[in-house]
């Protein structure tokens, strides 16, 4: 049994309107708290010998616990199904999360908790009632309780930024691009043979310029009215859009592409088939996230999504990246757009890497034509690199060319936000990788590219109080590492260190 017992209790709605509000709440137990989901109510272990004080504690709080997910439940607006309180990872096999957890610990060289030790809820509250959650921020009163976090609905991380260019600018081979351009003519420079993962909420694998799946988790979220559907295939335009003299090309379009919605289990056992899904080596991409409780930043634009943060934020998901770059998974997560300072005091157990690292490659938005935060950018020391966050050409919305109408040939010159710009790190990380592959090299593991992205990077240059870290550079990224020792491919090598970069074609004008 691992040292520590956490239980998350996740609280979703899936459509956002109006009269609606709801959140995620995770709630992290004492260790003396061993606990079994009975009928939707969490009750005590009885194969537990506890003292009789602890079991009082316990029962207590639990009873308090049950009490105020029954009464929330039961303040649900009308036309809302109510979901049962149910365990986490049941459908996992018992041995593969065990082995899971074992290399993850071997990888940090600590002790992590038994993923199988959260579960999920789900509720609703009208919108004026968000008392309802800071009451579940009174349960770290409790005794048996350790950490209680609080976070608003998950929705995207895109910000429309109506500024249209001609191109693809983020491939170019210049300091305002990540040089892949050049990087495509480099064995395994288009990602080859890497998997890649993206977690959000639905795509139109029906577009023209979508790339093939090689896995599909179904179950697509059909919420915001459409959003996510453009949103995850503009994020697939990115990676992956095919090279067939249409539309636009995927940075890593030779990687092999998987799809895991946001819908239907909690978040961390979504992280985790989806980590699963892309191995040791791979890549799994976050494209959404979360308002918070802590912290009220000021926001000069992107009013909607103030104070939204990176999905890690939340406990659950948190211990799942965890667990997933212990396993040899890239994660790249997008670090939202609610003009956040992760450094602020009352966030800093959440963005502190000295107290939490996840391990993840945590990514910030930033201008197109200079290497500047983003106004809605969050930024501090826990962003590593970042990407445009505006103008960014690639498939879906329709607001550039929409063909015979329907959405197979929607594409766009404007997709924006953290979204688009984790989207643009992640393809860097899998040219990278499929470069290191090509030449016989071990896979490179998350801390090896979260070290080698960040120390190549292109440097920030202006805003530096905000900062959002340097802008991916391939190329840069390759020449650092130390290729030529260990495989027989020194021609090539060279040749790929003094190729001259390409020609980038300039902007058009905005219109």
């Amino acid at each position: 049994m691992s040292k520590g017992l956490r239980l998350v209790l996740l609280i979703l709605l899936v459509a956002i309107t109006r009269d609606v509000w709801a959140g995620f709440v995770t709630i992290q137990f004492d260790d003396a708290m061993p606990v079994n989901l009975v009928n939707g109510k969490f009750e005590m272990k009885k194969s537990q010998i506890l003292a009789a004080e602890t079991l009082k504690r316990a029962s207590s709080d639990l009873h308090v616990i049950n009490a105020l997910i029954s009464e929330t439940v039961g303040a649900r607006t009308s036309g809302h199904s109510s979901r049962a309180v149910r365990g986490g990872y049941a459908d996992f096999p018992a041995e593969q999360l065990e082995q899971w957890k074992k290399n993850a610990e071997k990888y940090w060289n600590e002790q992590l908790p038994d993923l199988r030790s959260f579960y999920s809820v789900e509720i609703d509250s009208p919108a004026n009632d968000r008392a309802i959650f800071k009451r579940y921020q009174m349960l770290k009163t409790l005794g048996s309780v350790k950490s209680v976090d609080v976070v608003e609905d998950a929705i995207p991380a895109q910000l429309e930024t109506p500024s249209f260019v001609s191109s693809q600018g983020y491939l170019n081979n210049d300091d305002n691009g990540i040089y892949a351009r050049q990087a495509r003519n480099i064995a395994g420079g288009r990602g080859n043979g890497i998997k890649i993962v993206d977690f959000e909420g639905a795509w139109n694998s029906n577009h023209e310029d979508f790339p093939a799946l090689f896995y599909d988790s179904g179950n697509h979220n059909t919420g915001l009215n459409g959003a996510w559907l453009s949103h995850g295939t503009a994020v697939m335009g990115i990676l992956g859009a095919v090279d067939n003299d249409l539309g636009v090309v995927g940075i890593a379009d030779q990687a092999n592409f998987g799809v895991q919605s946001n819908v239907g289990e909690p978040y961390g056992e979504l992280i985790t088939r989806a980590a699963m899904q892309a191995g040791p080596g791979g890549v799994v991409v976050i494209e959404f996230q979360f308002g918070q409780f802590d912290y009220t930043p000021v926001c000069n634009c992107g009013l909607a999504q103030c104070g939204f943060v990176a999905l890690e934020y939340q406990g659950g998901a948190y211990n799942a990246i965890k667990q997933a770059v212990g396993n040899g998974v890239i994660v790249v997560e997008a670090g939202g757009n609610g003009s956040v300072d992760f450094d602020a005091p009352s966030l800093s157990d959440k963005f502190d890497r000295d107290v939490r690292d996840s391990g993840a490659i945590v990514v910030g938005a930033g201008l197109s034509q200079k290497r500047a935060p983003q106004c809605f950018t969050n930024y501090g020391e826990r962003v590593d690199v970042h990407g445009w966050g505006d103008s960014v050409a690639t498939l879906g919305f329709g607001s550039a060319y929409s063909g015979d109408g329907t959405d197979n040939q929607n594409y766009t010159l404007n997709f924006s936000g953290t979204s688009s710009a984790a989207a643009i790190v992640a393809g860097a990380v899998a040219s990278i990788q499929g470069i290191v592959k090509a030449h016989g090299l071990p896979a490179l593991t998350p801390s090896e590219m979260r070290e080698l992205l960040t120390n190549t990077a292109t440097p920030q240059i202006e805003e530096l109080e905000r900062k959002i870290g340097g802008l991916p550079n391939i190329m840069q990224a390759i020449k650092e590492l130390d290729l030529t020792p260990r495989v027989g491919f020194l021609p090539v090598i060279i040749d790929m260190l003094i190729m001259e970069p390409e020609a980038s074609e300039p902007p058009e004008p905005t219109s």
